[in-house]
Parts: C-alpha cells; structure tokens; sequence
C-alpha cells in the first residue's frame, strides 16, 4: 500500500459533495472506513522502530561552494531498505516509499 490522496468538497449550504477526488475510493466506500485507529501511538512507534534500519549514503553539500559530498545517515526499511513513509493505523503495516 501507498500513500494516496483522497478530496472531499461538501457545500455549506446544500450539505451535497461538490467535488470529489480519489484514485481508488468511491465515496460510498467512506462511510465504510473504520474511523478509530487499531493501534496506540505507542505500538505504532514500536513498529516504526523495529522496521527501522539505516543506510550510509553519499549527499551532495549544497552549502558548499565547490562541489563537495557528505557522508550522511539515511532512514530505511530494513526488508526493503527503502525509506519509511508511514505506518497505517488500521492494519499495523508499514508503509515504505516506492522506488
């Protein structure tokens, strides 16, 4: 799973959806969506922590005049060893960005 974007525009008045955006939802889905998280702040940080990895990586100093390199530290999943954008609070799984 990915990171999408959902919109929803209700108007004020009328109280009908105006607009509605979202690659892979329909808006009778909504009301279908659990609206707790299953998780504590706590587990997920849990999660979060014991998914976590760093790699070394070369980054380029844009500060400097001349082109210089920085060795720094960057975060990734440890299995995928792609950078960890989330966790999500229904299901527990961790959510890595894609290559």
């Amino acid at each position: 799973m990915h990171l999408e974007m959902l919109m929803v525009v209700v108007n004020c008045q009328t109280g009908l959806i105006d607009q509605y955006g979202g690659p892979s939802l329909e808006v009778e889905q909504l009301s279908e969506l659990p609206l707790e998280p299953v998780l504590s702040k706590e587990e997920a940080e849990n999660l979060f922590l014991s998914h976590l990895d760093v790699n070394l990586a070369w980054t380029i100093d844009y500060d400097s005049k001349d082109v210089d390199y920085i060795l720094t530290y960057e975060a990734c999943n440890k299995k995928t060893k792609t950078a960890i954008s989330g966790i999500h609070a229904i299901t527990g799984e961790v959510i890595s960005y894609r290559e």
